[in-house]
């Protein structure tokens, strides 16, 4: 069956503790996963098909303009993908999306900007409004210590 719509909130998510950030916010409204844009040409398809058995939600792969990438990305069951290269290999890429009951996207959908870890106590109270949800409780900043060329630290906690 061909997946007909996608949720109204979609996150943007570089690895797993992205996935694990979302945990903490409660409650929360239907929702989905988008890769960072680029990020499946460096990483490939494994690395977001290994990303995503973490997760039942549906979720993007923004192939950008790899249509190599694309391809095997929907024969392997991926069943949202972003692709915005040309038209023409976009015209064969939606007809194998039709055959294995797939959408293809010629523009990326818009989805919070999670960014890169740490999450902090910011970055999950930006999460939550996104949501509409309560934010989690804060929670205290580690401490890091300052090295010195020297060899001697610093206490200085930043």
């Amino acid at each position: 069956m061909i997946p007909n719509e996608l949720p109204s909130h979609l996150v943007e998510i570089w690895n797993i503790e992205s996935l694990r950030v979302l945990e903490t916010i409660q409650p929360l409204p239907p929702h989905g996963f988008i890769s960072v844009a680029g990020v499946a040409r460096m990483m490939g398809w494994p690395w977001w098909r290994a990303l995503m058995r973490h997760t039942d939600r549906p979720h993007i792969l923004d192939c950008g303009a790899a249509a190599g990438l694309a391809a095997c990305a929907l024969r392997e069951g991926q069943k949202w993908v972003v692709f915005d290269g040309p038209d023409i290999q976009a015209a064969s890429l939606q007809a194998l999306a039709d055959i294995c009951e797939a959408r293809l996207l010629r523009t990326r959908p818009p989805a919070f900007a999670l960014g890169m870890p740490p999450y902090d106590t910011y970055r999950r109270n930006r999460l939550a409004h996104y949501f509409n949800a309560e934010a989690p409780p804060d929670s205290p900043r580690p401490e890091r210590t300052l090295s010195r060329t020297d060899g001697s630290s610093n206490d200085a906690a930043l």
